[in-house]
This record gives structure tokens, sequence and C-alpha cells, in this order.
């Protein structure tokens, strides 16, 4: 007796989008990173606030969401490297230079040492 052979139909997987990941951002977004606003049509969009020492703050987007306007940021500190090479020559070329002294810019804040040192500007009491 021979085995009936039956017809498989493949059932297509459904392609589930990997989620862009947030790689660059080094602090936690506040509120003020952010501008809501509406559009004509009264649909809720976001941009992010982009300010720069020395200039006007810049407003980037519209967004649909705050995650859409951190991937935006995001991806424009990945492309900031090839501009920071630059920021860095125009740096060295006017810095203070001392002998034994060499400094690579630019020279990161880390929040735990911003913190040490506002605590010791004399925010402690003094007893007598």
């Amino acid at each position: 007796m021979a085995a009936q052979l039956a017809i498989a139909k493949d059932i297509p997987k459904q392609v589930t989008r990997k989620r862009d990941r947030i790689m660059m951002i080094e602090a936690m977004p506040t509120d003020k990173w952010f501008v809501r606003a509406r559009t004509n049509r009264g649909r809720e969009v976001w941009y992010l606030r982009f300010e720069v020492t020395g200039q006007h703050p810049q407003l980037f987007g519209p967004f649909k969401s705050k995650h859409q306007c951190l991937l935006f940021l995001d991806d424009a500190l990945d492309a900031l490297p090839d501009f920071n090479n630059e920021l860095r020559d125009a740096c060295e070329k006017r810095m203070l230079s001392e002998k034994c002294q060499k400094i690579w810019p630019p020279i990161i804040e880390h929040p735990l040492l911003t913190q040490r040192r506002s605590g010791a500007t004399g925010d402690e009491k003094t007893s007598r």
C-alpha cells in the first residue's frame, strides 16, 4: 500500500521589524529636550530641541513620537565623530600648551565628577 503525499502550504511568517536601538545618547532625556505641537489637522507631533553653546536652540522635526526624536538625536550623535576631529584640531590650535601637560580634548564632564565638584563648593554647613 502506497502512502499518500499531502501538499503542505507554506505559511508565511510574520516579519517583525527590529526596533531601532539608541546607542549614542549618554544622558537621560529631560522634558526640555522636546517640544510638542499640533499640525493643521490636529495631529500631535514632536520636535527635538538641539542646543549648542554659542548658538540659538534649533528645533528638528516634526516627528511622530519622542522616541523618533531620540532616534534622530542618536543618528546625529553618530555623525558627529567626523566633525569632532575637526573640532579637536581647531581646539588644539588655540589651546594653552605647557611643558609635560598634554591634554587631549575634549574633556568630558562625567555626571559623577560634576556632582562631586558641586558638593565641594561650600554647600556644607560649618560648625563652630
